[in-house]
């Protein structure tokens, strides 16, 4: 009964701790049921202490949002920009499209009038409005800074007895320009310098000039100097774009082009000087005379200059009472004429030598009026001072190649000239002279070339 009784009291203690090891699996399980999401517990959940003792180094992990890849986007450069506070802010840089004249961003600094009686730094990248006549006093320099805008608002120029220095760079060129919403050829006059020091033009624009006024006429008018103009354009001007007076000038690297006007578009005029007109280009342009060269004194150089698709009432190249090289040149498709004893290149008294060498002639129409026919290269009044010679004469379009005009009292030499063919009574028939009109003299043209001569321009194809 003993035995019975021990046994029954061992059932019901294996029962109790079974009960109790179910009790405290259900605990366990109810506990992590109480879980929050992200694996974090919630604040009030009663554990056992064994639990507790079991957990009690435990760290809940913090709640993490997803991670994020930024979308990569293209990064704007920011320059900063001073301002009066400490802290500096950031302006976004702006590159803008350049044109065929670079225009700098400029910023108004101020207005020019009057007479500059003291040495003149202009602020760069600054426009400055032309309100009156300016005078640079001689013994005098104004500077004119890279990027600057001179704006003429009116009928106005400026005088330089002084020095002018306008020296642009390639990127941030120096314009003269109109101060006009629309603005036209004549909308201001000019600029003119007469100093005997050295004024200096250079990666500069003159626009929009040749205005009337009491100043000798010119977009740009220079005498005494010696001056330079470098890699400068001149265009859409109006009476005399480029006057070189007196004084030994150079003009070199520049451009004019689109200048309409009934004039002359280069006039070298003066008795005191000479003048050197190298490695320009003239294209586009419609005159009188394109270029006029009537200045004693010296040998003027016209070389290495590329006259493209200019038209003329008169003659591309004039050259009076002056002597004159006219070198390594390329005559391309101008037009000279109709008129009586019109040229390409016209040369009468030349008081001592001339020379046409080297240059090439290609396109060009020259038509006379009669009883004069017109000539790619004419020739009066020189009395064999004229020497033609080593140039690429392509045949023209107009009247003659070389045409002989009257006073001529010896024979022309033309000798050693390259003239696309090897049959001389082909050259004969393009040249006018004597054979043509016995009041005239003989153009001795043989030897001649049967290849181009190497020291010419060479004809694109």
């Amino acid at each position: 009964m003993k035995e019975t009784k021990l046994s029954f009291i061992a059932v019901i203690t294996l029962i109790s701790l079974t009960i109790a090891f179910i009790f405290v699996i259900t605990l366990s399980l109810n506990t992590n049921n109480a879980v929050a999401k992200n694996g974090i517990p919630t604040q009030n959940v009663y554990l056992p202490k064994i639990m507790r003792d079991f957990n009690a180094e435990w760290t809940p992990i913090p709640t993490q949002s997803p991670a994020v890849t930024p979308t990569p986007t293209s990064s704007l450069t920011l320059t900063p920009t001073p301002s009066p506070s400490s802290s500096p802010s950031t302006t976004p840089t702006v590159t803008s499209t350049p044109s065929i004249t670079p225009t700098p961003t400029a910023t108004p600094c101020g207005s020019l009038s009057g007479i500059i009686s003291h040495d003149t730094d202009l602020v760069e990248n600054c426009d400055y409005l032309v309100t009156g006549n300016v005078l640079v006093q001689s013994g005098v320099t104004l500077r004119v800074g890279a990027g600057d805008r001179i704006l003429f608002d009116g009928l106005y120029y400026i005088k330089v007895d002084g020095t002018i220095l306008a020296e642009g760079v390639d990127s941030r060129r120096i314009i003269f320009t109109s101060h006009q919403t629309n603005p036209a050829p004549g909308d201001w006059i000019g600029i003119r310098l007469t100093g005997s020091t050295q004024s200096v033009i250079s990666f500069s624009t003159i626009e929009y000039a040749g205005g009337t006024g009491t100043i000798i006429p010119g977009a740009l008018n220079l005498s005494g100097g010696p001056h330079l103009v470098d890699n400068a354009v001149i265009q859409q001007n109006q009476r005399y774009p480029l006057v070189l007076g007196n004084g030994n000038n150079t003009v070199q690297n520049s451009i004019l082009i689109n200048n309409d006007i009934s004039g002359e578009l280069i006039s070298i005029e003066g008795g005191i000087g000479t003048t050197t007109f190298i490695n320009n280009t003239l294209i586009s342009n419609t005159a009188s005379t394109i270029i006029a060269v009537t200045k004693d004194g010296g040998t003027h150089q016209l070389k290495d200059n590329n006259f493209e698709s200019n038209m003329a009432y008169q003659s591309i190249v004039y050259v009076e009472s002056a002597d004159v090289e006219i070198y390594g040149n390329s005559f391309i498709d101008n037009i000279a004429g109709p008129n009586n004893g019109s040229g390409i290149v016209k040369i009468q008294n030349s008081p001592i030598s001339s020379t046409i060498s080297c240059n090439l002639f290609t396109g060009n129409q020259a038509t006379g009026q009669p009883p004069q026919p017109g000539g790619v290269i004419y020739i009066m009044f020189n009395n064999g001072n004229v020497f033609v010679t080593n140039n690429t004469i392509l045949p023209g379009l107009g009247d003659y190649d070389i045409t002989v005009g009257s006073g001529e009292e010896t024979s022309i030499n033309a000798t050693e000239n390259y003239w696309a063919t090897s049959d001389p009574n082909n050259i004969s028939e393009r040249i006018y002279d004597f054979f043509d009109d016995f009041n005239l003299v003989e153009v001795i043209f043989n030897p001649f070339l049967l290849v181009p001569p190497s020291c010419a321009p060479i004809k694109d194809q």
